[in-house]
């Protein structure tokens, strides 16, 4: 307000009970922000997500302040894939998306994190469970879950955890882990990150809060490529392959056996025919 002098009905207000209680709440909803120094250009933006997203039906992109917006979707399907399937970025600029909610003014929405995959490799596999995922988890950032199996296991070359990292704050690249606060040597274990969008090599961070990086240049590079992960796929086992038997065959024996023109040739023995 500042210095405005307000009139008595101004002071006065308004009284929103009533309507506050039959508040419409929109399915497959999201708000973001782009962190970029420039004003956001709210076309580009709805052509690119399209694009780099993959969407399968329309989105509507609406701005809603400085350099944030809403987005709805025509699907549940693109929706959860948008939310969920991975990180984004425009310009170069990370896009930070949160689930709807019309009870905050669109001045007031907080984003300074951002959902991701990391991996933390070459563990012990008495370490390779949930317990330890939830620890390593919070201790990167904010944990969210952990890719075990029904036993709570791991099984791999790396532990995955789901975590939220503040995007001002420098990327962990690894982990001493120490048994005690006493120990004075601990293990390092490397981390990298699935889908991480572009980050500043010299600080580490995915946004800077001043708008340029004020880290001192060092020799030699702290951050890097080196920190990325490719996604990692449900990779399922081929079918098994099984001999064929077709309907000429005279009886159950024939199944391990080809026919060629009155010859038999043995599937297991390749170019070695049989009269």
């Amino acid at each position: 307000m500042g210095d405005l002098l307000l009139t008595d009905k101004e002071a006065t207000g308004l009284v929103i009970k009533d309507a506050w209680t039959t508040r419409i709440q929109p399915r497959w909803a999201a708000v973001g922000m782009v962190c970029s120094p420039h004003k956001l250009v709210i076309g580009a933006l709805e052509r690119a997500l399209h694009r780099a997203c993959g969407l399968h039906h329309a989105a509507t992109f609406r701005e809603i302040g400085e350099n944030r917006f809403v987005v709805k979707f025509s699907s549940e399907g693109d929706y959860r894939h948008v939310m969920k399937g991975g990180t984004w970025q425009f310009d170069f600029n990370v896009v930070l998306l949160k689930k709807f909610d019309g009870a905050i003014r669109p001045s007031d929405m907080v984003f300074d994190e951002l959902e991701l995959w990391a991996r933390v490799l070459d563990l012990p596999m008495d370490m390779m469970n949930r317990a330890y995922g939830e620890l390593i988890g919070d201790w990167i950032g904010k944990f969210i879950s952990v890719e075990t199996d029904e036993d709570g296991m791991a099984w791999g070359k790396d532990l995955r955890i789901r975590v939220a990292v503040k995007v001002d704050q420098p990327l962990m690249r690894g982990v001493f882990l120490r048994m005690s606060s006493d120990e004075a040597d601990g293990t390092w274990f490397d981390i990298k990150y699935e889908k991480v969008p572009h980050f500043c090599f010299d600080c580490g961070r995915l946004v800077h809060a001043q708008g340029d990086c004020r880290a001192e240049k060092e020799e030699v590079q702290q951050w890097g490529e080196w920190l990325r992960a490719s996604p990692r796929r449900n990779q399922r086992p081929p079918p098994p392959v099984r001999p064929s038997v077709s309907s000429s065959s005279y009886t159950s024996r024939s199944a391990g056996t080809e026919m060629f023109r009155g010859r038999r040739r043995c599937v297991m023995c390749p170019k070695k025919e049989s009269v």
